[in-house]
Parts: structure tokens; C-alpha cells; sequence
């Protein structure tokens, strides 16, 4: 599920260097924005979501454990219950590790570095509309 969201979030930076590189070199756009491109684009960004989230998954393991429960029917009906027990392997309970991995580099690439990519193309791309629109006037 946390991959899911950290590809997301890299195809939603894809998709604003694609808006970027049409509005901003329309000439270029053509050669360098075509369908093949944009498929290995977004193999990249799930490729790399997977290898970001590979120590989230190894950090940590549920088990299924079987309980046996007895209703509080008269008729003494029974049924299984299985609950979820997380067991914590070594790198969830080091204190390097969560700061290093959960603190700076999840923060740094989920956060940060999309904000600010999304912040610098989008605002590129603001830049060109409006020198075109007032180079429009303009004449």
C-alpha cells in the first residue's frame, strides 16, 4: 500500500515535467513525449517506490496467530479468531535506523524533494503563460 502512494507521488512529478517540457519547449515536446517514453517513466517511479519501501517491509512481520473463542450463545457455538500480532525485528527497534530511514529519508523523498519539484516546474511553467500572454499583448 505504501509503495502504491510513493509511486503516485513520483508519476504526479512525471506528469508535471510532462506539462513542462510541452508548455515550456512545444518544438521539443513532440520528440521527447511519446508513449514509449512515458511507459518506462512510470516503471521507474514504481521501480524506485518498491526499492524505497523494500526496508519498511522487512522491518516489521505479521503473523497470524489462531485463537479459539467460544460464544456467549446457549447453544455453545464456536468459531476461530484470528488476530494480527506484530513482531518487530532488529531494525524497527534501532534508534539510527528510524531516524535515519523514517526521519530524514522518508521525509526528504516523500515530501520535500515532490513539494519542491512540483513547486519549481509548476512555477517554470506559470512563467512561460505569462511572458506569452504579455508578449501577446504586446503586439
Amino acid at each position: 500500500m505504501v509503495a502504491a502512494y510513493t509511486g503516485s507521488v513520483y508519476v504526479s512529478i512525471l506528469l508535471s515535467i510532462e506539462r513542462y517540457v510541452a508548455v515550456c519547449w512545444p518544438f521539443h515536446a513532440m520528440r521527447m513525449l511519446r508513449p514509449e517514453t512515458a511507459i518506462y517513466q512510470i516503471l521507474i517511479a514504481f521501480g524506485f517506490a518498491v526499492i524505497l519501501n523494500v526496508p519498511r517491509w522487512i522491518e516489521a512481520q505479521e503473523h497470524d496467530t489462531e485463537v479459539y473463542t467460544i460464544s456467549g450463545y446457549s447453544g455453545g457455538f464456536s468459531d476461530f479468531v484470528f488476530n494480527r500480532r506484530l513482531h518487530t525485528k532488529g531494525l524497527l527497534r534501532d534508534g539510527i535506523y528510524r531516524q535515519a530511514y523514517h526521519g530524514w529519508i522518508w521525509t526528504g523523498l516523500m515530501y520535500f524533494l515532490p513539494l519542491l519539484a512540483l513547486a519549481f516546474f509548476n512555477c517554470k511553467i506559470f512563467k512561460q503563460v505569462e511572458n506569452a500572454l504579455s508578449y501577446e499583448s504586446r503586439n
